[in-house]
C-alpha cells in the first residue's frame, strides 16, 4: 500500500486481495487493477469494465444497487423524499432524500413502527433509515418518550434517539431562561429569550443532516428536543415556537419548535389537583364519592401520560381540537352562549360559566369556557383537553387513556348533541422541515 489510493504489489503475480476501507457510510470508490509491466488493464467479467464500482451502483444514483433492492426501491433518485407510512398523514416525506436514509446516521436507539418494520437497518450506533416510513430523531433528555409514548407511538413514525454527544443542543442556562420566558404568568425576559433562539437559529442547534453535502439534501432537517422544565414553576406543558410566522403552515414545527417541555409531575399535580378539587367540592353530583384517593392518583397519572404525548403532538404540527360546538351559560348574566372555535378563546373567566348539557339541558360544572371548549372530540385523542368538565367526571371519561392522535374517518359525539367527524389530528402531522 502506497498510499490511501494506490495499492502496489512488490512482486509479479497473477492475483492479488487488496482490503478496500470506507471512512464513510454513503462512500463510492472506483477500483482498477493494471499491470505495472505491461499497461494492461483489469476487466471485469461482470459488465466487460475496466474498472469496479464500490458499492455496485448500476443507476449511477451514489446508492448501493443492493440498498435499493432490499428497500424496495431501485432506481429511486438519490433527491427522493417521498415517505408515505403510516398511511392517512397528509403530507409525504421526512425531509430526509433518498441519499440520506441510505447514508444514514448515528443514533442509540430505534422505536420501529409496525407499518415498517424491516427496514430499518442498524449496526451499533450506526442505523440506515428507511425511505418508505417517515423517520423523526429525538433528543429525550428525560425519558419522557420512552417512558410514555414509545409503546403507543400514536405518530406510526419511526423514532431513532439521540445522546447529547449525537446532537449539537443549546446551552442549559439559556433553555433556562427562555422557559422562564414562555411561563404563563412571565414578566420581562421575552427580549432576552428571543435573542437566545436567534443565535440557536444560526448555529442550527438540533440539526440532523449538518455533514450531508448540499448537493444531496433537500432541507435542514431537525430534531425534537424533549425535556422536563428545569423550573419548579411549570405546571403545565409548552411547546416553544420561535421562527418566521409565515413559513410555519409549511414546515413541520421540528424546525422552529425548539423545546417540548413538560413540568415535573409533583408541579404538575399541584396544579391539577385544584381543578378535580373544585369539581369534587362545588358539584352536586357525588363527585366527591366517585373520586376517592386512590382514584384520584390513577387520573393524575392518566392525566400527565396524555399531556406528554399531547406536547409531542404539537411538536409534530398539531393543533388542538376545532370541531366542537359548547353551549354554555354565563350564571351571572344567563346569557346562553354556543361556543365554536371562532370565538372560544374570548371566554375565559372560570367559575362564571356552565355547561348546558344536551343530554338533560341541565347545568354542569366547567373549569373555563376555553378550555371545556378544548375538551371536545374523539375520547382517547391525547389533543383533547381532558379533566375540563364535570359531565366528564361524572361518566368517568377522564379516567379513559388517551394516547393516540384521531384519525379521519373517527366520530365523536359533540357537546350539542350531534355526531360529529373527527378533527383527524394524524393526518395533520408533519415531520418534514421546509426551507
Amino acid at each position: 500500500m502506497l498510499n490511501d489510493s494506490l495499492a502496489v504489489s512488490t512482486k509479479r503475480v497473477n492475483e492479488a486481495i487488496v482490503v478496500v476501507y470506507s471512512r464513510d457510510f454513503g462512500g463510492r470508490a472506483i477500483l482498477k487493477a493494471r499491470s505495472f509491466f505491461s499497461g494492461d488493464i483489469a476487466v471485469c467479467p461482470y459488465d466487460d469494465d475496466y474498472s469496479i464500482e464500490i458499492p455496485n451502483d448500476q443507476d449511477q444514483n451514489c446508492i448501493a444497487d443492493a440498498w435499493e433492492k432490499e428497500m424496495g426501491v431501485e432506481g429511486i433518485d438519490r433527491m427522493d423524499d417521498k415517505d408515505k407510512l403510516p398511511s392517512g398523514i397528509s403530507r409525504e416525506g421526512d425531509g430526509l432524500t433518498a441519499f440520506e436514509e441510505y447514508r444514514g446516521f448515528i443514533s442509540e436507539k430505534d422505536v420501529i413502527a409496525s407499518c415498517d418494520g424491516g427496514h430499518t437497518k442498524r449496526a451499533g450506533k450506526h442505523v440506515r433509515t428507511s425511505p418508505l416510513c417517515r423517520d423523526i430523531f429525538i433528543y429525550d433528555a428525560d425519558g419522557l418518550f420512552e417512558k410514555y409514548a414509545a409503546a403507543p407511538n400514536p405518530a406510526e413514525c419511526h423514532w431513532h434517539y439521540l445522546d447529547a454527544g449525537q446532537v449539537k443542543l443549546p446551552p442549559a442556562d439559556q433553555v433556562s431562561e427562555v422557559i422562564r420566558a414562555n411561563e404563563p404568568d412571565a414578566v420581562g425576559g421575552a427580549d432576552a429569550a428571543a435573542g437566545y433562539v436567534k443565535a440557536w437559529i444560526d448555529k442550527d442547534y438540533r440539526r440532523i443532516n449538518k455533514n450531508t453535502p448540499d448537493t444531496l439534501r433537500n432541507n435542514k432537517q431537525f430534531a425534537m428536543y424533549l425535556m422536563l422544565s428545569p423550573l419548579a414553576s411549570s405546571s403545565g406543558g409548552n411547546t416553544i415556537f420561535y421562527g418566521d410566522p409565515g413559513a410555519k403552515s409549511n414546515s413541520s414545527p421540528l424546525r422552529y419548535g425548539h423545546i417540548v417541555m413538560l413540568p415535573k409531575f409533583e408541579s404538575y399535580k399541584s396544579l391539577q389537583m385544584g381543578v378535580i378539587n373544585y369539581f369534587r367540592k362545588n358539584s352536586t353530583n357525588d363527585i366527591a364519592k366517585l373520586y376517592t384517593a386512590d382514584v384520584i392518583n390513577s387520573l393524575l397519572q392518566t392525566i400527565y401520560e396524555a399531556m406528554v404525548v399531547h406536547e409531542i403532538g404539537h411538536g409534530l404540527g398539531i393543533d388542538h381540537h376545532s370541531k366542537g360546538v359548547l353551549n354554555v351559560i354565563n350564571t351571572e348574566t344567563n346569557e346562553k352562549i354556543a361556543l365554536n372555535a371562532g370565538n372560544c378563546e374570548s371566554y375565559t373567566e372560570a367559575k362564571k360559566y356552565k355547561e348546558i348539557f344536551y343530554l338533560d339541558n341541565k347545568e354542569y360544572l366547567i373549569t373555563n369556557p376555553s378550555y371545556a371548549f378544548l375538551a371536545l372530540g374523539v375520547t382517547d385523542c391525547c389533543m383533547r383537553y381532558t379533566a375540563e368538565r364535570e359531565v366528564d367526571f361524572i361518566d368517568k371519561k377522564v379516567l379513559q387513556k388517551s394516547v393516540k392522535y384521531c384519525k379521519k374517518g373517527q366520530k365523536f359525539v359533540n357537546g350539542d348533541g350531534k355526531e360529529t367527524d373527527a378533527d383527524n389530528c394524524f393526518g395533520t402531522i408533519k415531520v418534514r422541515c421546509m426551507p
